[in-house]
């Protein structure tokens, strides 16, 4: 004989020996009740809450002989049977609701942190800009850089082409051209472009790896690179970091970095701005001297 939960039809019919005189319809109903109590026994459902159905059940076989009182005893047992069903689905809801309101607190979270970051970089645009055409130009080299960098590449190609065993154009300036101060090229790669004069250098030079900390020799290149621009004529000049793989607040840290390295090494305040790194060779840092020894 199949056995159903704590129940078979053996027991039932020892607690009851009137249940050989029941009729099949409710013997089939009783067994179908003692799967559906075996169903939830197999689910792990705690024994305290399982008791009703089992006292009920109880209750059936010794009432199945009188079908109006087996038909009251197995409304109960159906109504008991919903009511842990319900119990279950809500336990269920509670621990999705749970678990949807921790993701809810970490978008929250996320949410506001990249509030905070907006808020930062507004900050500092605003405090980087000394007036409305500063912040009209610096927005319009922004929108340029990449159009420039391909028409001096274009530009390169096409002389590399002509003449290709002549000097690169990422030499040393001449000394003699006025305002461009003698020994640049010692501490970055200078050339000369249509917006002024590019100072660059690679990243890695100056930073640790992974890191917005400059190391002792990035930090002295710095030093030495501020005390030659002090003599410069440039009125303006551009920080620039290519995009870093870490993104772009990366680059934008390690740029923020050099301009205060410039700053405490006596560059002017009003002469510093930061610009984006679009454009910029990957893994390098620019200084961008505006107007200095631009070509026609």
């Amino acid at each position: 004989m199949k056995v159903l939960g704590t129940f078979t039809l053996g027991t039932a019919l020892l607690i009851c020996p009137v249940l050989v005189q029941a009729d099949l319809r409710t013997t089939q109903e009783l067994q179908s009740d003692m799967r559906a109590l075996a169903q939830l026994e197999q689910q792990q459902v705690p024994a305290d809450r399982l008791a009703p159905l089992r006292s009920t059940l109880q209750q059936m076989t010794s009432d199945q002989v009188n079908p109006a009182l087996f038909a009251v005893d197995r409304a109960i047992f159906a109504a008991q049977l919903e009511g842990i069903r319900i119990e279950r689905d809500n336990d269920q809801q509670g621990q999705n609701i749970a678990t949807l309101r921790r993701e809810l607190q970490k978008l929250q979270s996320q949410s506001q942190h990249l509030q905070d970051e907006y808020a930062r970089l507004r900050q500092q645009l605003a405090q980087q800009t000394a007036s409305g055409a500063q912040s009209q130009r610096l927005q319009q080299e922004i929108a340029q850089q990449k159009q420039i960098l391909r028409q001096e590449q274009q530009r390169l190609e096409e002389l590399s082409k002509q003449a290709p065993s002549a000097p690169s154009t990422a030499s040393s300036p001449s000394p003699a051209v006025p305002g461009i101060p003698a020994g640049l090229g010692q501490y970055a790669q200078v050339s000369a472009g249509k917006d002024g004069l590019r100072l660059q250098m690679p990243v890695a030079q100056l930073f640790a790896p992974s890191s917005h900390q400059l190391t002792a020799n990035g930090l002295q290149r710095l030093r030495s690179l501020a005390n030659s621009l002090r003599a410069s004529s440039a009125s303006e000049i551009l920080v620039r970091v290519s995009p870093q793989p870490e993104g772009t607040n990366a680059a934008t840290r390690q740029a923020e970095v050099i301009l205060r390295a410039l700053r405490q090494n006596g560059i002017p305040d009003q002469r510093l701005a930061l610009a984006s790194g679009a454009g910029v060779p990957a893994g390098t840092a620019e200084l961008l001297l505006v107007g200095l020894g631009a070509q026609p």
